[in-house]
């Protein structure tokens, strides 16, 4: 079994075969401390260290679980999560560095990677594909649907028809006034935002449903965000329930955009798994520097979500500095062409996921 029945252990992580884990026999409920930062830190009866996980490969595994909380008192009630448990290879957390693991991560996420790893460097560098919970599933007859057509004009409005059936779009006239400003206010629009300014009230809702949805949080809007300074946040979480404010399934609607990038980036005759894109930036002083190598290339944190170009000279148009990055196309949420709308297709922009990236500063 996963937990072994003393529960006066304390280990830095278990390792079980991956033959165990159909033994288990049901959710049960947990503990975890308060503020602890990490869903795993588990035990029935006292806190646990926990690890770093990832998809299984060959070696050690461990039982993972997303993770349901309820703030009843000091300390977080915990219950694993009802599903088909998933198998995961540990790694032990303190290898990665102590800035990175308490600034560069939230506590939960919905996809099958732990935050802090989906936001290191080694996940950059060795990429994986990534399914939020669920979506692909639910949605499994539009994804069928797709693979019958052979035009990508053609399954961008196909897309764009199923979101309006899907979510009620196209009725918005038909509801009262808020109703109907809720049924308008849907991801065309949130993208059609990003693109006049990733610090308006569209960036900030992006940037939290990243947070949600990946666990890793934003950097900058507006200005730095710093987590030992909560008043940066104000501007924000501010903007952010604006924006959030009179929407319907907006987190959703921007699942399933994310999963149809994906599934258009498959499609691509493509033999790497990801793409050389380019950034302009006016202040690369701002970005927290993680680290350099002795070719050119400089390790940075980006913003949880963040614009580049496929296009090298029109980089330049949006900063004295141009970084060349090889971006993961499992960290595309949308580019321009996804959809049949003229949606970013000026600047041939990517929003990619951020975290931590080598980059090259272009001289020309």
């Amino acid at each position: 079994m996963p937990f072994p029945e003393n529960d006066d252990i304390q280990s830095e992580h278990f390792d079980v075969a991956a033959s165990d884990w159909p033994a288990w026999g049901g959710p049960k409920p947990c503990r975890m401390a308060y503020g602890s930062g990490n869903p795993m830190d588990l035990d029935r009866k006292n806190p646990r260290r926990a690890p770093l996980l990832h998809k299984a490969g060959d070696g050690p595994f461990f039982l993972g679980y997303q993770i349901h909380s309820d703030h009843s008192s000091g300390m977080e009630t915990a219950w694993r999560n009802r599903l088909q448990p998933q198998v995961y290879r540990s790694v032990p957390r303190r290898h990665f560095p102590l800035h990175f693991r308490s600034n560069m991560s939230s506590i939960l996420n919905f996809c099958q990677y732990s935050p802090w790893y989906l936001a290191s460097v080694d996940f950059s560098l060795n990429p994986e594909p990534i399914e939020l919970q669920g979506v692909r599933r639910e949605n499994h007859f539009l994804f069928a649907r797709l693979n019958q057509i052979p035009d990508s004009a053609r399954r961008g409005e196909i897309f764009n028809d199923y979101m309006s059936v899907k979510f009620h779009l196209h009725e918005w006239a038909a509801y009262p006034e808020k109703a109907g400003r809720s049924l308008r206010n849907n991801y065309l629009r949130f993208l059609r935002g990003w693109g006049i300014g990733s610090n308006s009230l569209s960036g900030a809702v992006l940037k939290r449903w990243v947070e949600s949805r990946f666990g890793i949080p934003p950097t900058f809007h507006c200005n730095k965000l710093d987590r030992s300074d909560p008043s940066s946040y104000e501007r924000y979480w501010i903007d952010h329930m604006k924006g959030s404010a009179l929407t319907s399934a907006l987190f959703s609607q921007f699942d399933l955009v994310y999963e149809y990038c994906q599934y258009e980036l498959a499609l691509r005759e493509c033999e790497s798994n990801k793409l050389v894109l380019y950034r302009g930036t006016h202040d690369p002083e701002e970005y927290t520097l993680i680290g350099r190598n002795h070719d050119r290339e400089i390790c940075v944190r980006l913003n949880n979500l963040s614009s580049f170009t496929s296009n090298r000279e029109r980089a330049w148009e949006f900063g004295s500095t141009v970084w060349r990055t090889h971006v993961p196309k499992c960290k595309i949420f949308f580019y321009s062409g996804l959809l049949p709308d003229s949606l970013l297709k000026g600047e041939d922009e990517y929003l990619v996921i951020g975290g931590d990236f080598w980059v090259t500063p272009l001289l020309f």
